[in-house]
């Protein structure tokens, strides 16, 4: 499988860049694996007779944990009951290999639970991993789930950069507070990005605060569009296929975040 990197041999910008990234897989891939399983059947088919807590650790840093049961998961970004597998990663660097190139972790905790690691739990990535990745050929049904996905993975991702990439929180430092809506009309789609307790969040559902900008897509066609960038934000207006409301400024600047993702994962 190779040798782990040293991290001591990284330069600056390389740490910076892995510190991210690595982030972006702990706080806004994985914890799509939620959205999966709820929106995909063969994916809720893989994880049904499953029962695991699994905890990928990051050394001195953040985690990630996803509790498997009855056909669903949860997340959590800290250990909340005793995992029955514990992942640790030794270093952002490593992290990084670990989701990209297929590196081994460490496994502290689950040596009897290898065979649902690499049967059941990779293939459950795999499937995330058909509607992250570029465009397949796609049923009607997955291009909704692709849609979904893509968009509350960017939101969590542009969390994770508003709160560790310096580009993104200057421009989020000279943005208005408020909430934005983004919606796909079509399917009658909406999640939520906003400024919550002193932070810019991903938010999935509103608990009394308000809405202030919104971002309505007409229907999947223009939603692949955008996200793949063939269909930029003016076109969009002009073509009657976006629409946009409220506070502008959050909308222009949250984009300029949410275009800078691509830096670091794809």
């Amino acid at each position: 499988m190779g040798n782990l990197s040293c991290p001591l041999c990284k330069t600056e910008q390389g740490n910076t860049q892995d510190n991210i990234k690595s982030s972006l897989y702990l706080k806004a891939v994985l914890p799509s694996l939620v959205d999966l399983v709820q929106l995909d059947k063969p994916a809720k088919e893989l994880i049904i007779p499953a029962n695991e807590k699994i905890l990928f650790s990051l050394r001195n840093g953040e985690k990630a944990f996803l509790k498997i049961q009855n056909g669903e998961i949860t997340y959590s970004p800290k250990k909340i009951e005793t995992p029955t597998i514990h992942i640790l990663l030794m270093s952002p660097s490593h992290a990084v290999q670990v989701f990209e190139q297929g590196k081994l972790p460490f496994l502290l905790k689950g040596f009897t639970r290898i065979s649902f690691l690499k049967k059941k739990f990779d293939a459950l990535t795999k499937r995330l991993e058909y509607y992250l990745k570029e465009t397949q050929n796609y049923t009607e049904e997955e291009k909704r789930i692709y849609a979904i996905l893509q968009l509350k993975t960017a939101l969590r991702s542009a969390e994770v950069l508003a709160e560790k990439e310096e580009v993104s929180k200057k421009i989020l430092a000279g943005t208005p507070q408020g909430i934005l809506r983004i919606g796909i009309e079509s399917i009658n789609f909406e999640s939520y990005f906003g400024f919550i307790d002193g932070k810019w969040k991903y938010i999935d559902r509103l608990s009394g605060q308000t809405v202030s900008s919104i971002l309505t897509l007409k229907d999947l066609k223009t939603t692949e569009l955008l996200l793949t960038n063939k269909l930029d934000t003016f076109a969009g207006l002009g073509l009657g296929k976006i629409y946009i409301s409220g506070i502008i400024p959050i909308i222009d600047n949250v984009g300029l975040v949410l275009g800078r993702i691509i830096q670091y994962i794809s």
